[in-house]
């Protein structure tokens, strides 16, 4: 079977996989990836954070996130489905607006053995594997449509408990530095400059570089714009078969020649090499 990569897929994917396919190569999501681990364990990064993933445990990361596989056991296997970005506003957009963003920031859970959560989730995979087989139907659409919103209104219904509880957990400056996490991945193919994110969230320079300190492992706010930035460079070059000037321009920097020495700066090789 030639192997397909399911974030580049037009609209629904399902497939089980162990994602080797995602080891070393950040991919920019569009719309939306949902995982549940069925065997072993591995770390995903999504550029400011890595998450672990075990045995029953699910993933949700929505549009704007780019990840890649940090590593993985063996014996690692989940099943998956991808919709695109169309389907994403369709469904996702609609919902409360506070649904994407606590995604965003709680987007691994682990569903307890015999619960009925995970007994669900696992409903919901085989729903999915029966939609992507009818994906060359004449009501295709309707039917990933439905399937994704059941979903996620299932996923919204199971985690209003946790929203209330979640925030309360959280002190000033870590809430203020999910929100700083979240536009960092938002904004930064534009925005590059620490004062654009103190003015989002209305703080200084000064009190945004204290917070991120604490907060991170020990990263100024300059490091992790950085790291999503250079996270989203090598998605577009291992993704894409846009120019360096292209990819310069799409991610807002000078030119050609300042993308090549900041990439270079921060890998050690050129962009060319490493698209190579």
């Amino acid at each position: 079977m030639e192997e397909e990569n399911p974030l580049q897929t037009s609209t629904f994917w399902y497939e089980e996989s162990n994602l080797k396919m995602f080891c070393s190569y950040p991919m920019r999501i569009e719309g939306g990836f949902i995982l549940l681990c069925t065997k072993g364990e591995a770390i995903i990064s999504t550029g400011i954070k890595q998450f672990n993933i075990v045995k029953n445990s699910g993933t949700m990361f929505l549009s704007g996130t780019t990840f890649f596989l940090l590593s993985s056991s063996e014996d690692f296997n989940a099943r998956m489905f991808t919709f695109s970005k169309e389907l994403y506003c369709e469904i996702v957009l609609n919902l409360t607006p506070s649904f994407a963003m606590f995604m965003n920031k709680m987007p691994i859970y682990e569903h307890p053995v015999d619960s009925s959560t995970l007994k669900n989730v696992r409903v919901f995979m085989d729903m999915a594997a029966l939609v992507f087989e009818e994906r060359k139907s004449l009501c295709s659409h309707i039917l990933q449509r439905n399937f994704l919103h059941n979903y996620m209104l299932y996923v919204l219904e199971n985690i209003q408990p946790f929203l209330s509880q979640v925030a309360s957990k959280y002190t000033r400056r870590q809430k203020l530095f999910q929100r700083f996490s979240s536009l960092v991945q938002t904004h930064c193919m534009q925005h590059h400059n620490i004062t654009f994110y103190a003015e989002q969230l209305c703080i200084t320079p000064r009190y945004l570089y204290l917070i991120t300190f604490e907060c991170s492992p020990r990263l100024s706010p300059k490091q992790v714009i950085d790291m999503q930035l250079m996270l989203e460079i090598k998605a577009l070059l291992y993704s894409s078969d846009f120019t360096l000037s292209e990819i310069a321009h799409q991610l807002n920097l000078p030119d050609q020649s300042y993308l090549c020495r900041y990439f270079k700066r921060h890998t050690g090789i050129s962009p060319t090499e490493y698209r190579n």
